[in-house]
């Protein structure tokens, strides 16, 4: 078990089957009184996964809700769905509902808000290790209802738009004015596992002298390559891409620049860089297209004094983040 978890924690490949390393269905079965390895298959789907039941023997200290994020991570990393599953859209709320719900006004003053968005049916909701809740707060902005939310906070978006996706940007390019009372906002796109403590990263942080950390792209390193895979890839609309391109370049702006891969990202909410970075950011998506990674650095560059840095592995091998599938 030391020898997997060294494995899992450094993103070594483990060179075991996928039943070995997180599944025993025998085990399962008996555990749960099914009357096959098959149903003990079927279930762990459609069950395990969203209730963080044990996979085998030796994870059963952590069967329960509140399993700690190993066990979880280890079974993500292996390709396994885990996560609270909608349940459908929640009742449409009244201005004057939204007008009376509480703010993000941090009344234990903790020192991290954790935010993420899931809008429609596209991911499931990925747990989060309970005892983190001491030194963060967990926000989620969401359309849907989710039997098993635990730690994170269901709340709604002010604003609206009839694609989602742009309602998910907007949440990410307002931490700044939604979590000011916080002295750190983190965000994690909807289909990313946090497997470690926001507060690590936060201490990790604390001498480096940076406002604003994310993921610096693992493949390109261009606006131009990015827009071009996000045309392959059916990300945005040709036309979309085409516009935001020729805007950027026409005013006389850098050409290429960093790129970042902005799944993730930690900032200081009350840090006036930060939010002219995150001002401009969203102005450049609602001007342009929705692909968030294709403003980002030029709104990085429109505040030379933003004190910028990367995480320092790729999200492929870093030990804080797994990214999951999506979910459709």
């Amino acid at each position: 078990m030391k020898k997997l978890l060294k494995a899992l924690r450094y993103g070594r490949s483990m060179v075991v089957s996928d039943q070995e390393i997180w599944f025993d269905p025998k085990w399962y079965a008996q555990r749960h009184s099914l009357a096959s390895e098959a149903q003990a298959r079927t279930h762990f789907k459609r069950e395990g996964t969203i209730r963080n039941y044990a996979p085998r023997a030796d994870f059963v200290r952590e069967d329960s809700p509140k399993n700690r994020q190993w066990a979880v991570e280890l079974m993500v990393r292996r390709g396994a769905r885990v996560g609270s599953i909608s349940t459908g859209p929640k009742p449409v709320r009244s201005a004057e509902e939204k007008a009376a719900a509480p703010g993000f006004t941090n009344p234990e003053r903790k020192p991290i808000a954790v935010v993420s968005a899931v809008y429609g049916a596209f991911d499931r909701v990925l747990p989060v290790d309970p005892a983190w809740t001491q030194d963060s707060d967990f926000f989620l902005f969401t359309d849907q209802v989710f039997p098993h939310l635990e730690c994170w906070n269901s709340v709604d978006c002010d604003y609206e738009n009839a694609d989602t996706r742009r309602v998910a940007r907007y949440v990410k390019t307002h931490l700044p004015s939604l979590f000011a009372h916080y002295e750190w906002a983190l965000w994690v796109d909807g289909n990313v596992l946090l497997c470690d403590n926001p507060m690590h990263m936060v201490d990790y942080y604390a001498d480096r002298q940076v406002d604003f950390v994310s993921f610096e792209h693992p493949l390109r390193s261009s606006v131009v390559a990015e827009a071009a895979a996000c045309h392959l890839w059916l990300k945005d609309d040709t036309a979309s891409l085409a516009r935001d391109l020729a805007q950027k370049y026409n005013d006389g702006r850098v050409k290429d620049h960093i790129l970042f891969e902005t799944m993730v990202c930690l900032a200081k909410p009350g840090n006036a860089e930060v939010k002219a970075t995150y001002e401009k950011w969203w102005s450049l998506i609602a001007q342009g297209s929705k692909r968030d990674q294709l403003s980002l650095p030029f709104a990085v560059r429109s505040t030379p004094e933003l004190r910028h840095g990367f995480f320092p592995k790729p999200i492929a091998t870093s030990p804080w983040f797994a990214r999951t599938k999506h979910w459709s």
